[in-house]
């Protein structure tokens, strides 16, 4: 994350603003971030983390947005829908990236 971090600074330089007490890396970061005051958190982590950063985002009062696969297995799509469930209970906004939300099929499908 580190090497990333310095070749986005080295491309778009002042853009980017990204102090060193801004910055969470390793398996328990996702920690830090929820101690934060930041209002809202993007989960771009792979889905075997989703559940467990989920959860504690709810714990912590923080709204989600988090990209795709949200799941990959049954067990943890039903816990996925009860935390969304309690995210609503604490009027909460979540939202998932699903890139073909603009697909004139799928808008079909789905009316």
């Amino acid at each position: 994350l580190q090497t990333s971090f310095r070749t986005i600074k080295g491309r778009h330089g002042e853009k980017v603003d990204v102090p060193e007490d801004r910055k969470f890396i390793g398996f328990d970061g996702y920690k830090s971030v929820l101690e934060s005051d930041a209002e809202l958190v993007i989960l771009a982590t792979p889905p075997g983390f989703r559940p467990l950063h989920f959860e504690a985002a709810i714990k912590a009062g923080k709204n989600v947005f988090m990209e795709k696969p949200v799941t990959v297995d049954g067990p943890t799509s039903r816990k996925m829908f009860a935390l969304g469930e309690e995210s609503v209970k604490k009027n909460m906004k979540v939202g998932v990236g699903l890139m073909c939300r603009h697909c004139h099929a799928r808008q079909e499908f789905s009316s």
